[in-house]
């Protein structure tokens, strides 16, 4: 009893810590993609001190967005420290190190954490314990993954192809105002504008091929895992050589957001579960 709370302790402050990373690299690329807009706010201010205001800020937002990167990676760390304690725990039926528990509960000292969307207990494998139940739990885990991040994905990539050929519309409009106006200065402020587009299309198209490369991996996660629980003689080193492959995958990519997981974690769970027939009943 003990151990299932500390494991649902660890669950919510997981799903803080991933939220809280989340939100970290959100604000990260909105100060990536504010610094076109400030160069083209540039171009067309006439004031000397927004004019310089608007340079500065151009050179250090730059420095913040990666600064902040830098941090939610960090965090992501932490969080995803928390899932492998409960993964393994609820695998193989370990107590959870005291010092351990400690460690990553004063990583939510002095704030309010809420409860995790996700279903009570945060795996519910019916494997015993061993490298069966470890390898059912990374395949569910997988599945959501794999799932939430093939959307997400197409998400960012329709944004970057709408952007791109919204880019090349204005670029056309462009070349037509060059000839119709007696002054080029508009038709260049324009231009910049434009490509201010193809930098934010550049920057959410390369955030859309992590999370391509993430639902690849995870799929490939859930596939190994999926047939390392039906191999009843599945070695425990075998499972963790799948675990570490997911773990890796998960952190070269930002998470994927909290209110998108919450979108679709009905029908995940639905389609999860229905699905799920291998293991005891």
């Amino acid at each position: 009893m003990i151990q299932s709370q500390k494991r649902e302790t660890l669950g919510d402050l997981r799903h803080h810590l991933y939220s809280k990373a989340g939100r970290l690299w959100g604000a990260s690329v909105l100060l990536a993609l504010a610094v076109p807009f400030i160069s083209v706010f540039s171009l067309w201010s006439r004031n000397a001190v927004a004019l310089s205001f608007a340079g500065v800020l151009a050179l250090v937002l730059p420095v913040a967005s990666v600064w902040i990167r830098e941090h939610a990676d960090g965090v992501l760390i932490q969080a995803d420290k928390c899932r492998r304690l409960i993964l393994f725990a609820d695998s193989f039926g370990d107590e959870i190190p005291a010092s351990q528990l400690a460690e990553m509960t004063a990583a939510g000292l002095g704030v309010t954490i809420g409860p995790a969307p996700a279903l009570k207990p945060y795996y519910r494998s019916r494997f015993p314990v061993g490298p069966q139940r470890l390898a059912d739990n990374v395949a569910e885990s997988a599945f959501y993954t794999k799932e939430l991040a093939a959307r997400f994905k197409s998400l960012l990539l329709a944004i970057s192809a709408t952007a791109s050929l919204l880019a090349l519309v204005a670029l056309s409009l462009s070349d037509l105002l060059v000839s119709m106006s007696s002054t080029t200065i508009v038709a260049a402020a324009k231009t910049v504008a434009v490509l201010a587009v193809f930098f934010v299309a550049g920057d959410v198209a390369i955030l859309g091929k992590r999370f391509w490369d993430l639902s690849n991996d995870a799929k490939a996660a859930f596939d190994k895992c999926v047939r390392l629980r039906a191999t009843a003689h599945a070695t425990p080193e075998e499972v963790r050589d799948a675990v570490e492959d997911y773990r890796i995958a998960l952190l070269q990519c930002a998470p994927v957001p909290t209110w998108w997981y919450e979108r679709y974690k009905v029908e995940l769970n639905r389609l999860y579960d229905e699905s799920h027939t291998e293991g005891p009943s």
